[in-house]
């Protein structure tokens, strides 16, 4: 997350909109704004950020802007709202399952075993 907060400040400090609480007075304020509204927005930091026109559209929007900022929204919403999460939620949920087994298995020897003699 920290690369694409170096990215949005320098590459797309200009699509940055304050009143969507993406900031880009400083690079540190940059990064921070990227992880915070990246994460919290379904979409990713895109929609946080002022929506390109296609060069097509906008003469004024160079096609290798265009595709730069295309690349860098798809790649942040693919990398860290997909990927990364799943595999956070996956780790949750295994060590759920763990402990789920763990359970499982004091309530079998719970009920096999004499409580006092332990056989």
């Amino acid at each position: 997350m920290y690369i694409f907060g170096i990215g949005g400040f320098y590459y797309f400090s200009k699509d940055f909109q304050a009143d969507k609480n993406a900031l880009n007075s400083s690079f540190v304020l940059a990064v921070a704004s990227v992880i915070n509204v990246g994460l919290r927005n379904g979409g990713g930091v895109s929609e946080s950020l002022q929506q390109v026109k296609s060069y097509h559209l906008d003469s004024s929007v160079s096609e290798a802007y265009f595709w730069g900022r295309y690349t860098y929204d798809i790649s942040f919403f693919i990398l860290i709202n997909m990927l990364f999460i799943q595999i956070i939620f996956g780790i949750i949920l295994d060590s759920f399952g763990e402990l789920r087994k763990k359970q499982d298995e004091l309530e079998v020897e719970v009920k096999t075993k004499c409580f006092i003699c332990v056989i």
